[in-house]
């Protein structure tokens, strides 16, 4: 097959990233953590598996940054320093087989239920997903900054293992990007749509210039 799409299976460099080929594992729900969130020996198989196989990059997650953006009971979760050891071993077990590591960081916003959750459901308006059909609390300005926060712990326990870091959906780095969902003129500004996904976007570098002791640019 490699004969076939040479280009497919030829190595690719992303800045420092090189990847062996063109195969990646996009992050998908794998439901099989346990209630607390953390990474079983299942989950290790599963994505050694793959990273066997042959994919150049192997995303796990989704991963909720924090419990109340999680979006079923079996989900794996990156919100407490607890969970960082499962996750070094899972990132060996991709690395073993020469695949890279990445993980996609979490939250589910107004696109869970707080029967799930067990707290009120956050989002950047106070309007319920058509499939839930349950209104989330507004965020604040001041609230979204929390919610970066939440992101920023799950990126620093994530390269603390060695993983890449990709924002993921629902609650802001990309839902709060679209006017559509956010009727209130305080948060739809373009400015404040902005401030969730550019400060999420901004924390892995971040992350990395603390450990390195570098000036944050």
């Amino acid at each position: 097959m490699a004969s076939q799409y040479p280009t497919l299976f030829s190595p690719i460099r992303f800045g420092r990233l090189e990847l062996r080929n063109r195969l990646i594992m996009t992050g998908m729900a794998g439901h099989m953590a346990p209630p607390d969130g953390s990474v079983t020996d299942r989950e290790i198989a599963f994505y050694e598996r793959r990273a066997r196989g042959g994919v150049g990059l192997a995303v796990v997650g989704a991963a909720y940054v924090h419990p109340g953006g999680r979006f079923s009971n079996d989900q794996l979760g990156i919100h407490t320093d607890a969970h960082v050891e499962g996750y070094r071993r899972l990132a060996a077990a991709i690395k073993r087989h020469g695949a890279v590591a990445s993980i996609q960081l979490h939250h589910a916003g107004r696109q869970t239920n707080s029967r799930v959750t067990g707290e009120r459901l956050i989002a950047p308006s106070a309007v319920a997903c058509p499939v839930k059909q349950e209104v989330p609390h507004a965020l604040t300005v001041e609230e979204i900054a929390e919610v970066v926060e939440w992101f920023g712990q799950g990126a620093r326990r994530a390269i603390s293992h060695g993983r890449r870091v990709r924002p993921g959906r629902a609650c802001g780095p990309r839902s709060s990007r679209s006017p559509r969902p956010h009727p209130r003129a305080s948060v739809a500004a373009p400015q404040n749509r902005r401030q969730l996904p550019t400060g999420v976007a901004a924390l892995p570098r971040r992350s990395l210039c603390r450990r390195s002791g570098a000036a944050t640019p």
